[in-house]
C-alpha cells in the first residue's frame, strides 16, 4: 500500500491559502486606488470589490480564481469607462463655465471695442484649452490667457483712473464758475468782499440781533502760492470756503472774503461769546486736508486757520480795525 505524505498535503494547503491573500490584496489595492469622480460609484465598485474577496473560499479550484479574475477586470473596465465619462463630462463643464465668465466680462466692458476684442479672443484660446489633453499645454495656455487678462484689466484701469481725473477737474471748474457768478463778488472765491462786509456790520447793528465777527486767516497761502503757483493758492481759498460754510454757517449767517488770506464772517447767535469760541475751537484748532490738483498731480494740503471772534458792538467803525490788527499779527505765520 503507497505511503501518502503528509508533509506535500500540508505545502499544498499552504500555497492555496498565500495564493488567496495574493488575490486578496490585489483586490483591496484595486479598489482603494481606483480613480474617485463620482462618489457614489466609486462606494459601489468597492462593494463590488469587497464581494469579490468575500468569494475567496478554501475549498474553490484553480479555475474559479480564473474565472474570479476575468469578472475583476471586466468589473474593472466598467468602472473605468464611467470615470472616463465622467472626467470628459467635468471638462466640458469647465469648459462652460469658462465660456459662461467670458461672456460676462465681455459683457460689462461692452462699452470699449478694444476690451471685447481682446476678450474674445481669450476666450477662443480658452475653449482651445480645454481640448488639449496635456496637462502641462493646458496649464501654459491658461497662463497666457491670464496674461492678458491682466494686461486688459490694467488698461482698462489707466482709462477709468484718466477719465475719473478728467471729471473732477471739470467739476472744479464749473464749481470755480458757480462761486464767481455774482457781479462785485471776489472773483477767486465768489463771496461778497470787504464792502459788503462792512455794510453788514451796520446793519446788523441796526437789527438789535446778538451777533459775533469772526475772523479767519489761512495759514500758509503765501508758502503755497511761491512753491506750487497762485492757481494752487485759489484752489485753497476755495475749499477754505467751502470748509467754513459747512462748519460753522447757519441760515442767515453771512460770509464775506476780506482780502488776501482771510474770511470774515458774521453769526448770530444767541449764546455767550464763551459758548460761541468754544464751537470755534472744536471746529477750527484742528488740521483738515483735501487733496488738489496740481499739474496732473494730486497733492494733500492742510486746511488750517487762525482766528478769533467778537461780539458785534458799535461803533461799527471800529470792526474793521479790530479785524486788521488780528491779521497783521498773524503774518508770520505764514511761513510756518
Amino acid at each position: 500500500m503507497p505511503l501518502v505524505s503528509i508533509k506535500r498535503y500540508l505545502g499544498e494547503q499552504e500555497e492555496q491559502v498565500l495564493l488567496r491573500k495574493v488575490i486578496a490584496l490585489l483586490l483591496q489595492g484595486i479598489a482603494d486606488h481606483a480613480v474617485c469622480t463620482d462618489h457614489l460609484d466609486f462606494e459601489q465598485f468597492k462593494d463590488r470589490m469587497k464581494g469579490f474577496i468575500a468569494g475567496l473560499e478554501p475549498d474553490h479550484e484553480v479555475s474559479h480564481y480564473l474565472v474570479l479574475a476575468g469578472s475583476v477586470v471586466q468589473a474593472l473596465e466598467d468602472y473605468n469607462q464611467r470615470a472616463i465619462r465622467g472626467l470628459r463630462l467635468q471638462g466640458v463643464e469647465m469648459q462652460n463655465m469658462i465660456a459662461m465668465l467670458t461672456q460676462a466680462v465681455i459683457t460689462i466692458s461692452g462699452g470699449s471695442d478694444r476690451s471685447a476684442g481682446a476678450l474674445s479672443q481669450i476666450k477662443k484660446d480658452l475653449e482651445k484649452a480645454g481640448a488639449v489633453e496635456d496637462i502641462q499645454a493646458v496649464r501654459m495656455r491658461l497662463s497666457e490667457c491670464l496674461e492678458k487678462v491682466r494686461a486688459e484689466v490694467t488698461r482698462q484701469r489707466i482709462e477709468s483712473e484718466s477719465l475719473v481725473l478728467e471729471l473732477k477737474q471739470s467739476i472744479m471748474r464749473a464749481q470755480d464758475s458757480a462761486l464767481a457768478i455774482s457781479p462785485g463778488n471776489d472773483p477767486v472765491t465768489g463771496l461778497p468782499s470787504q464792502a459788503a462786509a462792512k455794510t453788514a456790520f451796520a446793519d446788523a447793528l441796526r437789527s438789535g440781533q446778538r451777533a459775533y465777527v469772526v475772523t479767519l486767516v489761512t495759514d500758509r497761502l503765501q508758502a503755497l502760492n511761491a512753491r506750487f503757483g497762485k492757481e494752487m493758492g485759489d484752489q485753497v481759498l476755495r475749499e477754505m470756503r467751502k470748509h467754513i460754510e459747512s462748519s460753522i454757517i447757519r441760515e442767515g449767517d453771512l460770509l464775506f472774503r476780506w482780502g488776501g488770506p482771510t474770511f470774515v464772517a458774521v453769526l448770530y447767535r444767541n449764546d455767550l461769546v464763551d459758548h460761541v469760541r468754544a464751537g470755534l475751537r472744536r471746529v477750527f484748532d484742528s488740521r483738515t486736508d483735501t487733496s488738489l490738483d496740481v499739474g496732473g498731480r494730486t497733492v494733500l494740503i492742510p486746511l488750517a486757520l487762525a482766528w478769533t471772534v467778537m461780539a458785534l458792538i458799535p461803533p461799527a467803525t471800529n470792526i474793521p480795525t479790530f479785524i486788521d490788527r488780528f491779521v497783521a499779527a498773524q503774518g508770520t505765520r505764514d511761513y510756518c
